[in-house]
């Protein structure tokens, strides 16, 4: 039997960052009744439900889609190799030891600058798509 010795770019307590996409939702006044919530009904003296608004008198007005780094702190190293190759992940400290996230290795950046140029690579992807759309 042989033994393999594998190694993984970050260990236990060390600081590695992660990029993620946050999405955060806005919320505006509703147009069609002036945030009231129901509307009148043409030749009546009835109100109803605005149809735009569902009677909460507010709208989703924008999405503000952005990427952001943050740092996180490994606290678990998992390393699985077979015939398809040898994965290496992380389980952080932040995001839950034991029974949170799995970052791949990959997905990880040793240094903030790094992680930072990602999120400006990955933000130009955003307003390009969005542009196209």
């Amino acid at each position: 039997m042989s033994t393999k010795t594998f190694s993984s770019k970050f260990g236990i307590g060390d600081t590695a960052y992660d990029v993620r996409e946050i999405k955060r939702d806005f919320k505006a006044k509703c147009a069609l009744c002036s945030s009231a919530g129901k509307v009148a009904i043409a030749g009546s003296d009835r109100r109803a439900e605005c149809p735009d608004c569902y009677g909460n008198g507010w709208v989703w007005d924008a999405e503000d889609k952005h990427n952001e780094c943050r740092a996180l702190t490994i606290g678990e190293v998992r390393i699985t190799a077979g015939r398809s190759g040898r994965k290496v992940q992380y389980m952080c400290e932040e995001t839950g030891v034991g029974s949170g996230t799995l970052h791949n290795e990959t997905s990880l950046f040793a240094t903030k600058e790094e992680a930072q140029a990602e999120c400006v690579r990955r933000d130009g992807l955003l307003t390009r798509s969005e542009s196209a759309a």
